[in-house]
């Protein structure tokens, strides 16, 4: 994505326990004031890729829970 000198933070690490998968996932955060014109964005390994302001991403994730993973309305809480 062409991010330098970044300083992610380590949050909380799940396991991931299910019939057909078993594996722990670590997640990290991290906040940035920087325009969405300067993320490099490699068409072939990204999917789709939106920028959302505090209050719209709150109302999307709130709205539609199922387009995001499932751990993200408790880090919007903390990080919006």
């Amino acid at each position: 994505m062409g991010l330098k000198n970044i300083s992610p933070v380590r949050m909380e690490k799940y396991r991931v326990a299910l019939s057909h998968d078993n594996h722990f996932t670590q997640w990290y955060a991290m906040v940035m004031d920087q325009p969405a014109e300067d993320f490099k964005i490699k068409r072939d390994e990204v999917e789709e890729v939106r920028w959302f302001g505090k209050a719209d991403l709150q109302d999307a994730v709130n709205k539609t829970p199922q387009e995001f993973l499932p751990n993200i309305k408790k880090w919007v809480e903390i990080f919006a």
